[in-house]
């Protein structure tokens, strides 16, 4: 298989179904590899933030049409008061907004979800896990949204909205390369005792791409299972993850093991 001819879709079907390619493909240009990476993060992206937007907006019929229709909102004397609660949801964030509440309380809303709550008074950011919640951030209604807002106000920030959910997706986006990069520097950290074990004289960069293309079908099946509504326990589906993603980068290394005619093992 040459580097030339190693086009996207074959690095992902190889990272998949055939992990003895890795070594292969660790080997080709770093630009390839780079945009392996981004497709990769984009589909996760797409299957849980941008597919369930545009869901969601297209149910309810447009953001003009859902702020003209849903119970009237406003804000005077600094102070926030709606005709009745709201709970909108929007991909991985709600929307709750209860007035009959100074700061509206996360104990009994849905797991492993991130909220933005608005009280009489206090909005906050918060991610909730379980009878937990983490506040990312808070202010008062008074130093965020000005006296005067109204259904109205929503309508006209339409043009905002969209670009706050664009730029949403990009953060979302990085924070998925994070969180999958870091993943392969900690396998990494893994494969490089038996690299040097065994005279592999692999570098660290192969390495860091042979435990990103293992990484692949754990992604796609744990991210598959959160945008399905979590059919299968997430902490289930992260070990499953795990289990395939050190099973693949076996394969992987050994078939170079192999190859190098050494009968260690893994």
């Amino acid at each position: 298989m040459e580097e030339t001819k190693i086009r996207i879709w074959e690095q992902l079907a190889y990272s998949i179904t055939k992990p003895s390619k890795y070594l292969e493909m660790s080997g080709i240009r770093t630009g390839k590899s780079v945009k392996f990476i981004i497709v990769l993060m984009l589909l996760v992206t797409m299957m849980l933030n941008i597919i369930p937007t545009a869901a969601t907006i297209i149910g309810f019929g447009g953001w003009k049409r859902l702020f003209t229709n849903m119970p009237s909102i406003s804000v005077q004397n600094e102070t926030l008061s709606t005709e009745s609660k709201i709970d909108l949801g929007l991909g991985v964030i709600h929307f709750y907004i209860d007035n009959d509440a100074d700061t509206v309380s996360y104990s009994e809303l849905q797991d492993e979800t991130y909220y933005i709550l608005i009280g009489k008074n206090t909005v906050r950011y918060v991610f909730v896990d379980g009878d937990n919640g983490v506040v990312l951030a808070s202010g008062r209604v008074s130093e965020l949204i000005p006296n005067g807002f109204s259904n109205q106000t929503l309508i006209d920030m339409i043009p905002v909205i969209y670009l706050i959910i664009f730029l949403g997706c990009i953060f979302c986006f990085l924070a998925y390369f994070v969180k999958y990069a870091f993943l392969s520097i900690v396998y990494s950290i893994l494969v490089t005792p038996v690299n040097r074990a065994y005279n592999l004289g692999l570098s660290y960069g192969r390495i860091f791409m042979i435990c990103f293309y293992a990484q692949t079908l754990g992604i796609l099946l744990v991210n598959i299972n959160t945008a399905l509504g979590t059919i299968i326990p997430s902490f289930i589906m992260s070990i499953i993850g795990i289990f395939i993603t050190m099973r693949y980068i076996s394969i992987g290394v050994m078939s170079h093991i192999k190859d190098k005619g050494n009968d260690g093992l893994m």
